[in-house]
């Protein structure tokens, strides 16, 4: 019987990571090594552990991105109820494609994988996708407010101010109080008044529910938020004026979106280095670096609970414990 397009991917793949493991060219693998070769893979996939995988090409992770489109778009044709091409999809229609279909079947790819450069590169095609503004045809038309205005208004209300649009912020929920604890915990307890070595000034001030006013159109209220210490002002009340260097956000089911995607975009605009995402339900942290005024934010470094201990940038001396951050 003849194999499918997929069973063949799969042989490829398992008699490649075999021949890497025994050390010996691909093509000099015996019957017997390419029959054990495809039951260590199967067995593997049985006991739903994540697939490893050999260093891949450029082209070759291209082709997984392709692939994984070319399925999406077939049941997202299907679900649709009809038939059409990329090219033939709305402006509309493609940033549904996109988020319901594309992203999550990506993400879920790069979950799978035990590969993190592997990963790495698809959640920077992820980042790409949703780097394309919604089409104007799918906004709505808010009143804009200043900074000023907000900063007039009832705070009791949780909200933020970004581009002169209010959005409104859900309570947090119990997982995302208790990622957000063992983080700042983390973070407080290594970075204090000294560095991790001692000796010298950490430098880094952390604030929690940071509300920081960035011009007159934006007034964001961050979970944590790390500032230069020199020349930190706390004001008695309102917003902080100094911009930090690093933001984290910790995402719940109700702020996935505006975290992901509105919030990244405004603070590419205004030029943060850092911004680190953490999801308590897949237990994994996105560390986004920007290089460059002006550029796209890029995934560098996206481990999760099983990771072990990791040092993350912009803290190279700190060591989390990514099953800690995660524990209740």
């Amino acid at each position: 019987m003849a194999l499918s397009y997929e069973r063949k991917k799969e042989v490829k793949l398992a008699r490649s990571l075999f021949a890497q493991k025994i050390g010996v060219e691909l093509s000099n693998l015996t019957q017997e090594q390419k029959k054990e070769a495809l039951k260590l893979f199967d067995d593997s996939k049985l006991n739903k552990e994540k697939i490893p995988t050999m260093e891949l090409t450029t082209k070759q992770k291209n082709n997984i991105i392709s692939n994984t489109k070319r399925k999406s778009l077939a049941f997202f044709c299907k679900e649709s109820g009809f038939k059409k091409s990329m090219a033939d999809l709305s402006e509309p229609e493609k940033a549904t494609f996109n988020k319901k279909y594309l992203s999550p079947a990506l993400q879920k790819i790069a979950e799978s994988y035990d590969d993190p450069n592997l990963k790495a590169f698809i959640l920077n095609k992820l980042t790409q996708l949703s780097t394309a503004k919604v089409p104007s045809t799918m906004k709505t038309s808010p009143k804009q407010y200043t900074s000023d205005d907000f900063e007039k208004m009832d705070q009791e209300n949780r909200s933020e101010l970004i581009n002169g649009e209010i959005f409104m912020m859900s309570p947090a929920s119990i997982q995302h109080s208790v990622t957000q604890s063992n983080l700042l915990k983390t973070l407080s307890l290594n970075y204090n008044s000294v560095s991790p070595k001692g000796g010298e000034p950490s430098g880094w001030t952390f604030i929690v529910e940071a509300w920081t006013r960035y011009d007159n159109k934006s007034s964001m209220v961050h979970d944590i938020a790390a500032f230069e210490s020199s020349g930190l002002t706390i004001p008695e009340k309102g917003p902080l004026r100094i911009r930090p260097r690093w933001v984290c956000e910790i995402l719940s089911p109700s702020n996935w979106s505006h975290d992901t995607n509105t919030k990244r975009f405004a603070l590419e605009e205004h030029g943060i280095p850092w911004y680190w995402i953490v999801d308590p339900i897949r237990k994994g942290i996105h560390v986004y670096h920007l290089k460059h005024s002006g550029e796209h934010y890029q995934i560098i470094q996206a481990p999760d609970e099983n990771s072990g201990s990791v040092c993350l940038p912009p803290f190279p001396e700190l060591e989390i414990n990514m099953k800690d951050i995660f524990s209740p």
